[in-house]
């Protein structure tokens, strides 16, 4: 579990740094590597959604 929480944090610190890289007024190549961090990010984000989800419904 722990692993998935670090990398979590990590993709969510990569995809802020792209941000600000986006708005410096960098490359379209930067921009698409955004896009794919979030799209990573939101699968992450479903998966722990899902994980909550069994955690309350098994209370």
């Amino acid at each position: 579990m722990p692993s998935i929480v670090t990398s979590l944090i990590k993709v969510s610190g990569v995809i802020i740094e792209g941000r600000r890289k986006k708005e410096e007024g960098r490359g379209k190549k930067e921009e698409g590597r955004g896009r794919e961090l979030a799209t990573v990010n939101y699968q992450l984000s479903t998966i722990n959604y899902f994980k909550v989800d069994r955690r309350t419904s098994s209370t």
